[in-house]
């Protein structure tokens, strides 16, 4: 029987070749082995039953007791003491049945005790651990996404809408109000659905004008610039989206105690350029002659 750990015998006889003596003798004996595989349990719902699960094998682990005697025992439990204290795995062999395929352990325990009434005598107790040495985890560089990116902003410079919400005098969706979109292809006109909401789409390039044509909302336009590949932009009016690349193009919202067109760039309702107009008691729709129907537009 033989055990070695980083090349040092821990079972070996050495002998003075003139005199015979015997200078040092180290030993090993009450050897244990521990080989345990890493068996899960899992609980099927609804049934009594189990399923087990192998995930494999833990580490082998030796554990054995040793003498070491004679003059030469105090340098060979040095050795062995910094091996351990290191920490390092350490090269192992045995002929030992099970831990024949082992070549690298841990010193994972080391009890020393001297013999008393001799000097040249310790007895050891050591666990071994088997070493497994950590997978290399290869770092793999970030998904390019640049292609990702580019067709983003492609699908954005394809904003060729314009949309936008009428209100009324309460700050209500004002139904059925009839809208004008003058533009490079001649004059469109809608009337807001059942949200006041209003949308003229897949518009060509070019600069546009948003009228709310109805009683009470006179004088409330807005102009819209369409620039697909480029951003949009509103010079002020009706309240109107035009975008590209999500730009706050389009009409702000002017709103006049009520009949508002809430203008949307870039899909933001109410902004124009970055601002909204807001007027108090303007726009008023109804008026009395006093100035109240199609009052001041404050912007």
């Amino acid at each position: 029987m033989s055990i070695e750990i980083d090349s040092f015998p821990l079972i070996k006889r050495v002998q003075d070749s003139q005199t015979n003596a015997v200078q040092e003798l180290r030993n090993v004996y009450n050897i244990s082995v521990d080989m345990r595989r890493a068996v899960v349990e899992h609980r099927i719902a609804g049934s009594d039953t189990t399923v087990l699960q192998d995930m494999g094998r833990h580490p082998i682990k030796i554990t054995f007791e040793g003498d070491l005697m004679g003059e030469k025992s105090k340098d060979s439990l040095q050795d062995i003491w910094l091996k351990f204290r290191q920490g390092q795995p350490v090269p192992f062999s045995s002929d030992i049945t099970g831990i024949t395929d082992l070549t690298n352990v841990l010193i994972e325990e080391l009890a020393i005790e001297n013999i008393g009434g001799n000097p040249n005598r310790y007895h050891y107790f050591m666990r071994l651990a088997e070493y497994k040495p950590p997978k290399q985890q290869t770092e793999q560089e970030a998904p390019d996404q640049s292609d990702a990116a580019q067709k983003s902003v492609q699908d954005q410079s394809q904003i060729d809408d314009i949309k936008g919400t009428v209100l009324d005098l309460e700050g209500g969706p004002a139904k059925g109000i009839n809208v004008k979109l003058s533009g490079p292809d001649g004059d469109r006109q809608m009337q807001t659905d059942a949200q006041g909401n209003y949308e003229f789409l897949d518009l060509p390039n070019g600069d546009y004008e948003v009228t709310v044509d109805a009683p009470g909302y006179e004088g409330l336009k807005r102009k819209v610039t369409i620039n697909k590949g480029g951003a949009a932009g509103s010079t002020g009016g009706a309240g109107g989206e035009g975008g590209a690349e999500g730009g706050e193009g389009g009409g702000g919202a002017a709103e006049g105690g009520g009949e508002t067109a809430g203008g949307e760039g870039g899909g933001e309702e109410g902004s124009a350029g970055g601002s909204s107009d807001e007027g108090s008691g303007s726009d008023q729709g109804g008026g009395d002659g006093d100035g109240d129907g199609g009052g001041d537009e404050n912007s």
